[in-house]
């Protein structure tokens, strides 16, 4: 298996911050089964956000794709 040629925090810092705010919520107990705030979501919904985000983050990486970041810089010039 080959090393990646660039730093996975920089080119996928987006999918990956929001990863991470999914993990927080979730760590602070911010689901509704806990707070009874509907806004915060279920236990569930929250789960299957995780595993959709590192879905699509996984499916990135083993394609080559670019991260968001850099794909919404094309646009912005």
């Amino acid at each position: 298996m080959e090393k990646l040629s660039y730093d996975l925090k920089v080119e996928y810092g987006h999918e990956l911050n929001s990863i991470h705010n999914i993990l927080k919520l979730l760590s602070d107990g911010n689901v509704y089964e806990i707070s009874r705030v509907k806004m915060d979501g279920s236990l569930a919904h929250n789960v299957d956000r995780l595993e959709t985000e590192l879905a699509q983050l996984l499916n990135k990486i083993q394609n080559g794709e670019e991260g968001f970041v850099k794909r919404a810089a094309k646009y912005i010039v």
